[in-house]
């Protein structure tokens, strides 16, 4: 009986062939290339990603996939500086200099603003008075509301407003965004008059109650008022005698 009229089946593990008339390239291909995958089931390459072939395959690349870095998975990016893209997981590399580097859930601890930082989870927001200013160039009740934002702290006190990075504000010019305060404070009473300048402010989600302050509203009655109701009306106002804020 002559082989080349039969059809015959060799099983291999699971490579199943049709030799009939076949040459052992025809059945194996050319060594060290394949149409699919080459040691492993269909559709895989050998320690790659799907669809990759470890010794090149028919439109793909030697070592990987179009849109695949060598030796990762699809879609990976490298693990240096953040490019602006949200980074959710904490450990992660960021720069303090972009807004919000590091995704929601998370902020940029980058001390002093030097880069890199590194993205961590922040505590339970506070509103204990404790003001500093972000490396974002706005000024935060405290540390723990710049974290809450995603930002690290960059000083205490707030933000000068002689510095170039501070976002600065005014009567006509707002911060932008609902939760950006415009802080205005004038040296006294007849100053409130005119276009008041200021800077950026981020506060709690509650203003602490307080009894006594010294701010006053720039308005007809120069109502007593808190600090921090001062900045989350943005009202102009300034800083006098002690009263009952009612």
């Amino acid at each position: 009986m002559r082989l080349s009229s039969l059809a015959c089946v060799s099983s291999v593990g699971l490579l199943v062939v049709a030799c009939s008339g076949a040459s052992t390239s025809d059945l194996f291909g050319t060594p060290g290339s394949s149409s699919g995958s080459s040691g492993s089931s269909s559709g895989a390459s050998s320690g790659g990603s799907s669809g990759t072939s470890s010794g090149g395959s028919s439109g793909t690349s030697s070592g990987g996939s179009s849109g695949t870095s060598s030796g990762g998975s699809s879609g990976s990016s490298d693990a240096g500086l953040d490019t602006g893209k949200p980074v959710e997981d904490a450990g992660r590399p960021c720069n303090p200099a972009l807004a919000n580097p590091c995704g929601a859930g998370a902020y940029c601890d980058a001390p002093n603003c030097t880069t890199p930082g590194v993205c961590k989870t922040p505590g339970a927001e506070v509103d204990t008075q404790d003001i500093v200013c972000g490396c974002d160039g706005i000024t935060y009740w405290n540390p723990s509301v710049a974290q809450n934002f995603g930002t690290t702290v960059g000083a205490k006190n707030s933000c000068s407003t002689s510095a170039a990075v501070t976002k600065k504000c005014s009567t006509n010019t707002a911060c932008g965004g609902s939760k950006t305060k415009c802080q205005m404070q004038v040296a006294n009473g007849p100053a409130c008059l005119g276009n008041n300048n200021g800077i950026c402010w981020r506060l709690p989600g509650t203003c602490p109650v307080v009894a006594n302050s010294t701010m006053h509203t720039c308005d007809i009655d120069s109502k007593c008022t808190s600090l921090c109701k001062a900045i989350e009306k943005e009202q102009a106002y300034y800083s006098g005698a002690t009263c009952t804020v009612p």
